[in-house]
């Protein structure tokens, strides 16, 4: 006969942790998909879920099957613990009175710091002399309702922060984009006064090599008719000409 923990087998027990870790936790659909899946009662499921982790100081099977299975049941229920995840119990008539009023009263205390709880709203309700589901229930979520604005005001602001950071970032960017464009900008000029004078000089170079050419042709020419009168007139000619440009 398989062994078994308020009524369920070890093998459905890690199923059933497995199951809501990897859907959304308790705050979420799990408990009914998992009812659905193997053919429970939703809330059957979530009180079972809740009176197991209970267990964990008093029934040393819990801590045992945690360790095989690699499932931390203490710090599951230390998070709930912590949290005061109070959720619709079904199967009431399983769980004291008294137990109801603890975790009712446990829920106001931490409501308090936020919630006026001189008046009666959607989502707080009035203490009673007899605790029912239905009280815990609308304390629940009234709680799961301000947790989740406080989620999506830090979350909000974590955005616009970020935003903030994002925007300060394309404007240094900006500014060193505008930079770098002016530099381009004075090396593209500097540049372009490079290929003119560039341009100068190859112009320049070919009329000194063909002003050299011709005076090296008459200079030939004198020497082959042995014409020493018009060599020197020549050259005298072309000092001169280096005389003036040097001056």
């Amino acid at each position: 006969m398989k062994e078994k923990i308020l009524g369920w087998n070890l093998a459905e027990i890690v199923d059933l942790f497995n199951f809501i870790d990897n859907n959304g936790g308790v705050k979420g659909r799990a408990f009914s998909e998992f009812a659905l899946k193997f053919n429970k009662r939703a809330g059957s499921v979530r009180n079972f879920y809740y009176k197991f982790l209970s267990l964990i100081k008093k029934d040393n099977r819990v801590r045992k099957l945690g360790e095989e299975n690699g499932i931390d049941f203490e710090k599951l229920n230390s998070q709930l613990n912590n949290k005061t995840i109070l959720m619709k119990l079904t199967d009431s008539e399983d769980i004291k009175k008294s137990d109801l009023k603890n975790k009712f009263y446990g829920a106001k205390s931490l409501a308090k710091k936020d919630i006026n709880l001189g008046r009666q709203e959607d989502n707080v309700v009035m203490l009673k002399e007899e605790i029912t589901n239905e009280d815990i229930e609308s304390l629940f979520w009234g709680l799961v309702r301000l947790v989740k604005h406080r989620s999506e005001t830090e979350i909000d602001n974590k955005i616009r922060k970020e935003l903030e950071f994002k925007d300060t970032e394309l404007e240094t960017y900006k500014l060193m984009l505008k930079k770098k464009e002016v530099l381009l900008k004075e090396l593209k000029l500097q540049n372009e006064n490079l290929r003119s004078r560039l341009t100068e000089l190859n112009t320049q170079n070919e009329t000194n090599t063909k002003m050299l050419q011709e005076n090296l042709s008459t200079i030939n020419s004198c020497l082959n008719s042995n014409n020493m009168v018009k060599l020197r007139s020549f050259l005298s000619e072309i000092g001169a000409q280096t005389n003036l440009k040097e001056n």
